[in-house]
């Protein structure tokens, strides 16, 4: 079975006893991790009094929870507290609506059609927070090893998901555009059937405590939220009876992608022991090798791979789809045009037929070149553009800024870090629908100059929107805030001898043959553009404010120093 792991496959121990930490707040040994979090003030204590009010109060408020079906509201506050005493999540969080979702009015094929049944919360997304913070704010004793499988643990905190994808992505792009050594690199897409509705709830649970250290009340948390959880179907509105529901992750809970990313870490074991480079974001993995053409080895050792991929996943009740995976070669043309004859299949996974493969939202084609990305996005840019253009005539000019933000910009900028040091032909057209963009929303003439246009909008044009990505996730990378698979990339400047650029937080430029992609990866135009920037900018003190120097900085730069004086950007103005 799957859940019986090897003592190598282990983060804790399992005779090990969980080390005893003493709190200097109140003088007392702690033994689980909800003791801790208590003492150490993130969790406030609560007396015997409370606790009795509470459970007076519990009566009354399973009253509110059975006359929710009169469309009486429950305040979910009066539970928190009670949640926390009694060391069990509260019943509004165990039900579940089950309501058919199908896609483009397709019948459901199976399990593994996406546009099936999706389950709905009736009442509330949010996780209790105990939980959440259990898995944030880990104590001393608890040792994860989830390195590579999203080790910064960014599928769950409140950073928007693009962002999120922005930096995954970029960590394979730049690992791929690096192997710039006439080798041809070979990415695998591996799919999951109905990934986070299969997950065993035993298994989970033991991976929690064995593999991560959660244990005591934090552990008996995490048991009373994925046990006794019901579900009903709601058909022609009118629902069924209640079900009980045995496996799978809730959906809609901030816990499922971090819940479902622990379930999968001894599959990193795996991946490593075959020598295979991969990442991790949710149910979507990658994995990814450079060879050379003629080296049939490291073929065979990404079919083995896979295949022993497929079998951890049956004795762990998932189900890859060989359907959806995909297989894209990536390299010179001649290159991977011999590779390709000689892979047919990866463990009866066939090599993708098409040019591109979708990844996290973004084509990759064999070029890395991004092109069919670009042209996508657009075309989607300028439909919703059509659109807004419908009903500009009745929007103020603030509600017609929000709707080209929405549904424009943001296309424009999702992952737009992958286009660092693209050629400026490949951003023309993106440069076309913002511009287009600008001149809807101030109703400007398609034959006056769009350059004072962009200035007064204080939008910066598409290829510093683009410096401006790559540099604020190396200011994060830099200050800890970014994540650690991105933090080996960039390595600090020390001099051998005293010299004044030592205090000037530079980057080492690595080595690349810039006639190449290889001058396209991260690892080389973060340093790069980086060394460019003023102290100032490098020392600001919080992302805010080195957002607004950033900003302030390439729109001098992009405008001209005279242009940007009359129209300096505040800290209010919006990247856009």
């Amino acid at each position: 079975m799957g859940n019986r792991l090897g003592k190598s496959d282990r983060g804790v121990d399992r005779e090990a006893p969980i080390p005893k930490l003493m709190s200097k707040k109140y003088g007392e040994i702690v033994l689980d991790c909800a003791d801790y979090w208590v003492s150490m003030g993130i969790f406030p204590k609560t007396g015997t009094l409370s606790i009795q009010k509470l459970n007076e109060m519990k009566g009354k408020l399973e009253e509110q929870w059975e006359a929710k079906k009169k469309n009486k509201r429950i305040k979910v506050k009066d539970f928190k507290q009670w949640e926390t005493c009694n060391k069990c999540v509260g019943m509004w969080l165990e039900e579940a609506e089950c309501r058919d979702m199908r896609k483009n009015g397709k019948q459901l094929a199976g399990v593994g059609d996406e546009g099936g049944a999706v389950i709905c919360r009736t009442d509330n997304a949010s996780a209790p927070p105990p939980l959440y913070n259990t898995l944030l704010s880990p104590p001393p004793c608890v040792s994860v090893q989830a390195a590579k499988v999203d080790p910064d643990l960014d599928v769950c905190t409140c950073v928007p998901v693009h962002v999120v994808h922005g930096h995954h992505l970029v960590k394979v792009t730049n690992d791929l555009l690096a192997a710039d050594d006439g080798l041809v690199s070979i990415l695998v897409l591996l799919d999951l059937s109905a990934a986070f509705d299969t997950i065993d709830h035993s298994i989970l649970l033991q991976r929690l405590e064995w593999d991560i250290g959660i244990r005591g009340a934090a552990l008996c948390w995490f048991k009373s939220y994925l046990s006794n959880r019901y579900q009903f179907v709601h058909v022609n509105q009118q629902p069924s009876t209640y079900s009980r529901v045995s496996c799978g992750m809730p959906q809609g809970s901030v816990l499922r992608p971090l819940l479902f990313t622990l379930y999968m870490l001894p599959l990193g074991n795996i991946i490593r022991k075959h020598g295979i480079n991969f990442h991790c974001y949710a149910d979507d993995t990658q994995l990814y090798l450079s060879t050379k053409p003629d080296q049939t080895k490291q073929v065979d050792k990404l079919s083995s791979c896979v295949r022993d991929i497929k079998t951890w996943m049956s004795a762990n009740y998932l189900l890859l789809n060989p359907e959806k995976t995909e297989v894209i070669i990536i390299g010179p043309k001649n290159a991977r045009d011999s590779l390709t004859d000689q892979i047919v299949t990866l463990d009866n996974v066939s090599v993708a037929s098409s040019t591109t493969v979708r990844n996290l939202g973004v084509l990759f084609d064999p070029d890395l070149s991004f092109k069919p990305h670009i042209n996508q996005a657009c075309r989607t840019a300028f439909f919703h553009l059509r659109n807004i253009a419908k009903i500009r005539n009745i929007l103020s000019k603030n509600d017609a800024e929000k709707l080209v933000h929405a549904f424009v910009t943001s296309r424009l900028d999702y992952c737009n870090s992958l286009l660092v040091a693209c050629p400026k032909s490949s951003l023309k057209s993106s440069q076309l629908v913002q511009n287009a963009a600008a001149r809807l929303l101030t109703g400007t003439n398609r034959r006056d100059h769009i350059t004072p246009v962009l200035q007064a909008l204080h939008w910066l044009p598409i290829e510093f929107r683009i410096r401006f990505k790559i540099l604020l996730l190396t200011y994060k990378t830099i200050n800890g805030m970014g994540p650690s698979y991105l933090r080996d990339a960039l390595v600090p400047y020390h001099p051998n001898r005293t010299l004044r650029s030592q205090n000037a937080g530079l980057l080492v430029v690595p080595r690349v043959c810039k006639s190449t992609v290889g001058a396209r990866a991260f690892s080389y135009q973060a340093p790069v553009l980086w060394n460019q920037l003023p102290v100032n900018i490098k020392e600001a003190d919080t992302v805010s404010t080195f957002k607004v120097r950033l900003k302030t900085f390439l729109f001098e730069k992009a405008y001209g120093q005279a242009s940007s004086n009359q129209t300096k950007p505040t800290v209010q103005s919006k990247l856009p």
